[in-house]
Parts: structure tokens; sequence; C-alpha cells
């Protein structure tokens, strides 16, 4: 998934996300259904499809409020995801990139979130993802 990601091969990578979402009891690990979930969103704004990328993230929002524990980095994914797709204008897109990589570098140096960044660093993928 990762080297699909860095070719910038949304297609392929889309098909195998839709593939681990779809596995029975995927939601049963929720760290990487949580991941899986972001990032399917993030390439779906990536494409431009703003109105699918929108009803994945309401979804990801309810599954949320029912694990009642998240993450601070799953809240500001959800934050960041939520204002991509309110303000997919490039003006709005850069300050909203850099304000991300920033919340993402200091949850870096936080034990317990920066588990998050194991699988996939989010923040140094942004940097070329969102040119």
């Amino acid at each position: 998934l990762r080297t699909l990601l860095e070719l910038k091969d949304n297609k392929q990578a889309k098909k195998l996300l839709t593939e681990y979402l779809s596995q029975e009891n995927s939601d049963e690990k929720k760290d990487n259904y949580m991941l899986a979930r972001i990032l399917f969103i993030f390439i779906l704004t990536k494409e431009g499809n703003y109105e699918f990328a929108e009803l994945e993230l309401r979804s990801l929002k309810r599954f949320l409020l029912k694990q009642q524990n998240s993450s601070k980095f799953e809240k500001n994914c959800i934050s960041f995801l939520s204002k991509l797709i309110s303000n997919p204008e490039k003006e709005k897109l850069k300050s909203t990139i850099s304000a991300f990589i920033t919340s993402c570098n200091i949850l870096k140096k936080i034990p317990h979130e920066s588990s998050n960044f194991f699988c996939f660093d989010f923040a140094a993928h942004l940097n070329s993802y969102f040119k």
C-alpha cells in the first residue's frame, strides 16, 4: 500500500484498501481499520471526489463515536479531512496541510500517539501528495 501511495497509483491503492475494509472482522483491528479508512478518504479528496469523501467521513465519524476512545491523531485526521472536503481551493489547501503536518509532528513526540505513524507517516507523505 505504501508503495502504491508513493507512486501515486490511487486506483490500485483504493482497490487494496477496499479489499481490506471489506474483509470479515476488519473493524475488530481498530488501529489498522481506522488508518485504512482515513487513507481511503485522503485518496478520495486527492481525486476530487468530495461527495463520496464526505459520505465516508460521516461514516467514519459515526464509527468513532461508537468507539468512545479516539486518539488525538484520529481526531486531528477527522478535522483535517473535514477542512479538505469543505475548502478544497488551492489557497486554503496549503495552510490546511501545513497545520496538519505541524500537528502530526507534535503527535510523533508523544509515545502513545507515535504508534499511529508506524505503518504510514501521513505528515511526510502529504508534503508531496497534495502538490
